[in-house]
């Protein structure tokens, strides 16, 4: 295998830690530790042996949990939606096959399926008609060589969320000639104007769903992602996984476990509250989840502008508009908000890196 260069992912790998400003950040703001865990002097007490090689059970119960039918049988833990995504791809495909790949998307599973042999087949979603996709044009794409098709949804970088019924007919179009859907959801509940995306595990049973923590939640560096998918697609990916990094980084996944627990939080954080619930039952024992410190909400940048929770901004046009449901409405003016957003990274609102923004990237 020969995988071509990922020249962007080298680009920001040499230049995101370097420079004064970021502006192609594709996440919120990252939480602290503190903000992470319940306990740190408990986590001080955690030993950092290997973890199970397919993540822990009450890990992949809290994923299978907001993915409708699955178990956590359907769940392989993985180092972020990267690992998910190449495995997910790697155990499919084979020299010769095609892959049909919906466009613009992230380059890695472009670059992955010509570094595995097969043909790939863009389909791309037009700006002219609002970036939806061209049910017409994918079903001619796909043949009966065409072992897999790969979404990102909500887009990676439009932003755009498919329809139901948009999701149903692809799904089927997929099927038709028993390839494999790979829908990678990793901006799944980071939706601004909309509600969560509903997910497409369970849409078909030649579906396979990828995701992680290092965008709506506010966790990149943990590098926790997941694969959901039928029984004998995760026992293929966790056998290749052999190969790749064997286990989950310990604290990672106890950090991770955490977080999945007060899933509705961390969302609503994301979101900077939205029409979603402030508090969320943990999913495992019915318990009121902690909160999260205010800090996340507001801070300042180093020319002294002020924010606080900026909701429902838009990054094309450089406004900001109040929102009742939000926990902490927006106080700041269109040019407070503004030079917020040009602020070093670690300080701007959590709003100004969501979903939807024209200046986007995507690292899984």
């Amino acid at each position: 295998m020969r995988f071509p260069e990922f020249a962007m992912e080298r680009m920001q790998s040499t230049w995101e830690h370097r420079v004064t400003y970021d502006l192609s950040e594709s996440g919120i703001e990252a939480l602290t530790l503190d903000e992470a865990v319940r306990d740190l002097a408990a986590l001080g007490k955690q030993r950092i042996g290997y973890a199970n090689g397919m993540g822990r059970d009450e890990t992949r119960s809290l994923v299978a949990a907001f993915h409708p039918a699955a178990t956590r049988d359907n769940v392989l833990i993985t180092t972020g939606t990267s690992e998910a995504n190449f495995l997910a791809l790697a155990t499919l495909v084979e020299p010769g096959d095609e892959v049909v790949i919906v466009m613009p998307n992230y380059m890695q599973l472009h670059g992955v399926a010509h570094g595995l042999g097969a043909t790939v087949r863009e389909v791309w979603l037009g700006e002219e008609s609002g970036w939806r996709i061209d049910l017409d044009v994918l079903r001619a794409a796909v043949t009966p060589r065409t072992k897999a098709v790969c979404v990102c949804n909500p887009n990676n970088p439009t932003g755009q969320v498919l329809t139901a019924a948009e999701s149903g007919e692809l799904a089927a179009i997929v099927s038709t000639h028993g390839g494999w859907l790979i829908a990678d959801e990793v901006y799944r509940g980071a939706e601004r104007t909309a509600p969560e995306t509903a997910t497409f595990y369970g849409s078909h049973d030649r579906v396979i769903v990828t995701g992680g923590l290092s965008k709506a939640y506010g966790l990149p560096g943990l590098r926790i992602g997941w694969i959901v998918a039928p029984p004998e697609r995760i026992a293929a990916a966790w056998s290749m996984k052999d190969y790749t990094t064997i286990a989950p980084a310990t604290l990672s996944e106890v950090l991770a476990e955490i977080a999945l627990a007060r899933r509705g939080q961390l969302l609503a954080r994301a979101t900077c509250g939205g029409s979603r619930p402030p508090r969320e039952r943990s999913a495992s024992s019915g318990t009121a989840s902690p909160s999260i410190p205010s800090s996340s909400w507001t801070g300042s940048s180093r020319t002294g502008a002020r924010w606080s929770c900026p909701a429902r901004t838009s990054a094309r046009r450089g406004t900001c508009a109040s929102d009742s449901a939000c926990p902490r409405p927006c106080s700041a003016a269109a040019s407070t908000l503004s030079t917020a957003r040009s602020a070093p990274w670690p300080t701007r609102p959590a709003a100004c890196m969501a979903v939807r923004h024209s200046d986007a990237r995507r690292r899984p």
